[in-house]
């Protein structure tokens, strides 16, 4: 599964060399805010809510309970950690200290003595009090657990107004409603939501049901202020009537990423954000099975998951597929959730067998990559990818990804910056930086010693007892955004806990980059056109290409290549030598000219299916017809040779009426034997409207009379209809696409949709799914 590090860490080291530290209980700190926002800006929000008075890092109750349920605050809401006879969120909600028994509610006022009945006196009528929710009077945190429907109450305390349908009892589905009573005075309500694995950021709900983002620290902040960031807009408006909707609908959870999601509703006086209630509520989503979904996606086109053709492709790889549409048809999976992608990476690095274990102490250096190579050879091994600067884009996108080890291993990360050459920046396992000086760390590796994680300043491990597979994201950036110069990355693996062995791998991006033509050519043109030094493309210009790319459907899958990449593509197809072109024909034989040109598709010149074409029809299918792009060499006098040489065949017209008969004559070359016709059922009308369709190859059979063409549907009708069967390699849905469609106009060629290279013609190329095993 894909993670973030420490982005602004990254940015920072990468920018400035300098060192950014930071202490996890500011988080904790700030966590209070976001989990009671009532409490911001009273006497608890302060570090003695968990410390004790002599100050951190001494805890209190309360904070040895928040520490001991692992730093979750809902988890011992209802606790009474300093024993003064009222639970944690009593307390919190008043305002006094969960951990300091001095610190408590008020107690309830005795009732008082009884006193002598009164002379009773008639009663009034009472006024009815109107039902409805109170307006709040301060700020109200409700948080409670899922449930499948909202729960109404006049009591806000007591009303549950999101539900999550089957999800909250561990369905596989989610169905969203909100659902509030009425309101005594005009209320704005605001709806959002947030993830535990981007817990910085909180998503709104606008009245057009758009979403916008912000981060939750500036959401926290304005409200401890009484107000709320600016652009933050209610969904409902200055609403008193009841609020009843369904927002999502039996939605499967396999299209969310894993994770917990956190759904709260806001309501505050109408324009006033000062005082309000939060509804709090979550649920989670457990992780994917990738193996499911490769089977779903992806192996009609890469096999199956034992033996893809992609094992070991990251989730940045991945991505980067779908949204530059490589192959012609990677786009139509851009439905798929990152979780879900992440989830096809991990099973695709999870089927590769293990690495072994270290066992001398081996270096490896490799040039940038776009994207790492999982291998289970380490000298294969590029744990690294860089993103687009490895091949002179403008971009830096650092991704990890490793198989699995058949141990546990500690893995080690570390960057050099152009702006301090002495030291290493080490990446420890809490994604803050270490400094160490660079001489000092790669003589200790090589005598396979780490200075000690015990001792000050010693070397900690970024992940540590792990056996894998890892596929992370690290950092992504304009190449303008950090500080010229050359920048070196190193991953070291050893045995768990044993530095004296290792695997060391090193690659560097940076300093003036120009693009590389030749591997840029063979990523992404030599699959279609052929090996760069032979190329079908030789001599094209960066104009050209940029056309091909903008143009045609088959390389819209390159988009993403620079202007600059295109150029230096252009620059090694120029520097090519163009091979030899074929000889020029000299005969102006029309016979001859037919049987070198034409008879292998179109048989023998006295029997041929084009018998009758003009010269300006065969011009005109040699411009538009794949299949026939390899005659332009042909001049004029030689194709008007060869349309009087057809017009000269005029074979009798039949005299038959026997429909098997005639069928065998001038059906089965193109449509196979009677028996097995890939025409079966066809009716006399369907036949004649064939042989009058110009863009069919059975104009020549406009000699038949309607009785003969009669007795061939009739003799077709005897026979049953057999599918068209789907080739080897191809996906299940082949048929439903290429066999409708070669069983409807009896296409029997590939090579006349697909050109006649199957490199592309009316069709696209059929390399944009078979790639260079075609």
């Amino acid at each position: 599964m894909r993670k973030k590090l420490l982005v602004p860490l990254l940015v920072i080291a990468f920018v400035f060399g300098s060192i950014v530290s930071g202490h996890a209980n500011s988080t904790y700190f700030g966590n209070v805010g976001m989990t009671y926002p009532a409490a911001m800006g009273t006497q608890i929000y302060s570090c003695t809510l968990c410390h004790a008075a002599s100050g951190p890092p001494n805890l209190n109750p309360y904070g040895n309970d928040f520490a001991a349920a692992g730093h979750n605050f809902q988890t011992i809401e209802s606790k009474d950690s300093d024993g003064d006879g009222f639970n944690n969120i009593t307390e919190i909600n008043a305002g006094t200290f969960p951990g300091d028994a001095t610190s408590h509610p008020a107690p309830a006022t005795p009732p008082p003595a009884p006193t002598p009945a009164p002379i009773p006196t008639p009663i009034p009528t009472p006024i009815p009090t109107p039902m409805g929710m109170q307006m709040p009077s301060g700020k109200f945190m409700f948080p409670y657990p899922a449930v499948s429907s909202p729960v109404m109450s006049s009591d806000p305390a007591q009303a549950m107004p999101i539900g999550v349908g089957p999800v909250a009892q561990g369905g596989n589905s989610l169905t969203l409603q909100v659902n509030l009573g009425q309101f005594l005075s005009p209320m704005d309500v605001y709806a959002g939501w947030g993830i535990s694995t981007d817990p910085d950021k909180l998503y709104f709900l606008n009245s057009n049901y758009s979403i916008q983002t912000f981060t939750f620290s500036e959401v926290i902040q304005a409200l401890s202020s009484g107000t709320l960031p600016a652009g933050v807009g209610p969904w409902k408006s200055a609403v008193m009537e009841p609020v009843n909707e369904t927002l999502v609908n039996g939605l499967p959870v396999s299209q969310l990423g894993p994770g917990t999601y956190t759904l709260f509703l806001l309501t505050t006086p109408a324009g006033s954000p000062a005082n309000f209630y939060i509804w709090r509520t979550s649920f989670d989503v457990a992780g994917m099975d990738g193996t499911a979904l490769y089977a779903q996606n992806c192996s009609g086109c890469h096999g199956n998951i034992a033996t893809s053709t992609k094992l070991g492709r990251s989730s940045s790889a991945i991505q980067s597929a779908i949204t530059s549409n490589a192959g012609g048809s990677m786009g139509s999976l851009n439905y798929l959730a990152t979780a879900q992608i992440d989830a096809i990476a991990d099973a695709l690095i999870a089927v590769i067998p293990p690495v072994p274990m270290p066992s001398v102490r081996k270096s490896y250096s490799y040039p940038a990559t776009d994207f790492p190579v999982v291998d289970p050879d380490p000298s294969k091994t590029r744990p690294i990818g860089v993103g687009p600067v490895s091949l002179g884009g403008d971009t830096v996108d650092l991704q990890f990804s490793l198989g699995r080890f058949i141990s546990p291993v500690d893995i080690y990360f570390a960057l050099g910056v152009p702006t301090d050459a002495n030291n290493l920046y080490i990446i420890k396992k809490d994604s803050t930086i270490q400094v160490y000086p660079k001489q000092n760390l790669l003589a200790a590796a090589f005598f396979g010693a780490l200075p000690s994680a015990v001792m000050s300043g010693g070397i900690q491990p970024w992940k540590t007892g792990v056996e894998g597979p890892i596929d992370e994201h690290l950092f992504s950036a304009p190449i303008s955004q950090i500080a010229p110069g050359v920048y070196s990355l190193y991953v070291m693996v050893t045995v768990a806990n044993d530095p004296s062995t290792y695997y060391a791998w090193e690659t560097q991006f940076g300093g003036s980059y120009a693009p590389d033509g030749a591997t840029l050519y063979g990523q992404n043109c030599a699959g279609c056109h052929g090996p760069l030094a032979t190329s079908t493309k030789i001599g094209r210009t960066a104009t050209q290409i940029q056309t091909a790319i903008n143009t045609m459907s088959a390389m819209s899958g390159l988009s993403s290549l620079t202007s600059a990449q295109v150029q230096a593509i252009a620059g090694v197809l120029a520097a090519q030598t163009p091979p030899p072109p074929p000889p020029v024909p000299t005969t102006t034989d029309g016979p001859t000219l037919y049987g070198q040109y034409c008879a292998s598709c179109h048989g023998a010149l006295a029997s041929s299916a084009k018998a009758g074409r003009t010269a300006a029809q065969i011009s005109a299918a040699i411009n538009t017809v794949g299949a026939m792009s390899g005659l332009p060499s042909l001049t004029t006098a030689q194709v008007e040779a060869i349309a009087t040489a057809l017009g000269q065949q005029t074979p009798p017209p039949p005299t038959t009426t026997d429909g098997p008969t005639l069928y065998g004559q001038y059906c089965a070359s193109c449509h196979g034997a009677l028996a097995s016709s890939t025409k079966a059922g066809r009716t006399a009308t369907q036949i004649s409207a064939a042989i009058a369709n110009p863009s069919y190859p059975m104009g020549s059979l406009s000699s038949l009379t309607s009785a003969q063409v009669q007795a061939i549907a009739t003799a077709l009708a005897s026979q049953s209809p057999s599918p068209t069967p789907v080739p080897s390699g191809h996906p299940s849905n082949w048929r439903s696409t290429h066999g409708d469609y070669v069983e409807k106009n009896g296409t029997v060629s590939c090579t006349s949709c697909h050109g006649a290279d199957l490199r592309g013609g009316s069709g696209p190329s059929c390399y944009s799914c078979h790639g260079k095993r075609w």
